[in-house]
């Protein structure tokens, strides 16, 4: 039986309790330095609170340490350190600065109080035994997933070939422009799916297979249908996703046992290094840098929890009608998606995408939603911890990494089922323990 972790104090729980002070410091030394001066105009502003409200912020930060695995034996622990490390930690320290809008520090506080409840839920599964699920073996799996991804493959070449467009992060809006003007063209909704299919499942699954099985041309080609659908979607994600996917495996299979310690110290680096990058190479590259990791990840996600927060403490609940589906049950109030309406309220016109807390549960009940929906996430983590009982659980990892990116952008129902990560729990239940496939699976 796989067993819960021990909450015995040992050397790996001091260092992971030191690298996130030291990681809390430094992201604040990073907003405060990097993000502020130049996104203030965005909502990203500089304005602490009273030491009182800080000091809620850092214990709640902490505690969640004191009794976090040390050791990477759960898949769905990749998903919980994003949404500790790159959301929660940055969201309860960035919201008492937002000035778009300008929440007062009794609401902030009572926001960081409910995230923390909600990231408690998530986390209490990893107290829970594994459960184990009988699978059913589809032998001819392989062979279905390649004619499948071929199919697709050829349907967004087809359909949107001609949008292809290698461009810099500067003009990728165009692509993302065109390949918008082209789906709308076509009057089919599949378009977008297929690409976010490709790039969150069959893509991931392929390279966690070259990488594990160390298939070299099976790296290369996923290399190259992922620059496929950057030059026709102009997605940043689907962009670098052959540098944090093969990131991750890097991670899982250098770090041994201190694998949690050393997630933070990466994230700790990667916040710091534009200060080297100014010293070494153009202030452009330092520029683009913090646009994308500091401001993009790190910033966007907690300023989206305060402006989804004010958008419907004063406009209709969705109660989930923005989910394909239950929109059939429950009436959405809205004559076009929230993710646009909140984007036209506070800058006149953007995609305002939000993640499990504030696209599904503020957006669909309010405060309370951040609870509910912590609820189901934890269950929904459970389900892939069980359903990955068998597997290799830094195979599982790397695979669902892609998932991973979109989980704190997008609301959890998009991430089951556009994302991927539906798709690849269900791949758990049916995958053959044979050939290529055998790295995937524990070595007993």
């Amino acid at each position: 039986m796989n067993r819960p972790f021990s909450l015995h104090i040992d050397k790996r729980r001091i260092l992971l309790i030191v690298s996130v002070i030291f990681y809390v410091m430094v992201f604040n030394w990073a907003y405060k330095q990097l993000v502020a001066p130049t996104y203030g105009y965005f909502g990203l502003s500089y304005n602490p609170p009273a030491p009182s409200y800080l000091l809620v912020s850092w214990v709640v930060s902490l505690i969640p340490a004191l009794w976090l695995p040390t050791e990477f034996k759960r898949p769905s622990l990749l998903l919980f350190y994003i949404q500790y490390f790159v959301l929660f930690i940055p969201a309860v320290f960035v919201l008492y600065h937002i000035s778009k809008p300008t929440l007062s520090p009794e609401e902030v506080l009572c926001l960081v109080l409910l995230m923390f409840i909600g990231l408690s839920i998530i986390q209490s599964i990893y107290l829970l035994p594994i459960l184990r699920f009988q699978r059913v073996v589809f032998r001819h799996f392989g062979v279905m997933f390649i004619l499948s991804m071929a199919f697709l493959l050829g349907y967004v070449l087809l359909k949107f070939g001609r949008n292809f467009h290698l461009a810099n992060l500067e003009d990728i809006y165009e692509v993302r422009s065109g390949m918008s003007e082209m789906v709308s063209a076509s009057g089919s909704w599949l378009g977008p799916y297929v690409q976010t299919w490709l790039a969150g499942f069959f893509f991931p699954l392929c390279l966690a297979v070259g990488l594990f099985a160390k298939r070299r041309w099976i790296i290369v080609l996923v290399a190259m249908g992922y620059l496929i659908l950057f030059g026709i979607g102009g997605s940043k994600t689907t962009l670098f996703s052959m540098v944090y996917i093969p990131f991750v495996y890097l991670w899982l299979t250098r770090f041994g046992r201190f694998v949690s310690s050393a997630f933070v110290w990466c994230l700790s680096t990667v916040l710091v290094l534009p200060v080297f990058l100014e010293l070494i190479f153009p202030s452009i590259i330092s520029k683009w840098y913090v646009a994308v990791l500091h401001f993009r990840i790190f910033s966007i996600p907690p300023l989206l929890i305060a402006q989804y927060y004010e958008f419907f403490k004063n406009n209709p609940l969705t109660y989930m009608s923005h989910v394909r589906g239950v929109n059939l049950l429950v009436d959405y109030p809205y004559d076009e998606a929230y993710s646009l309406l909140i984007g036209k309220f506070y800058y006149g016109g953007m995609n305002a995408n939000a993640g499990l807390w504030a696209g599904d549960g503020l957006a669909g009940f309010g405060l309370q939603g951040i609870v509910f929906m912590s609820v189901v996430c934890a269950i929904v983590f459970y389900l892939i911890d069980c359903l990955s009982r068998s597997y290799d659980t830094r195979f599982v990892a790397v695979a669902i990494t892609f998932a991973a990116t979109s989980f704190m952008n997008a609301p959890i129902s998009t991430t089951l089922v556009t994302g991927g990560l539906g798709f690849f729990m269900m791949t758990l239940f049916v995958l053959p323990n044979r050939g290529l496939l055998q790295v995937a699976f524990k070595r007993f």
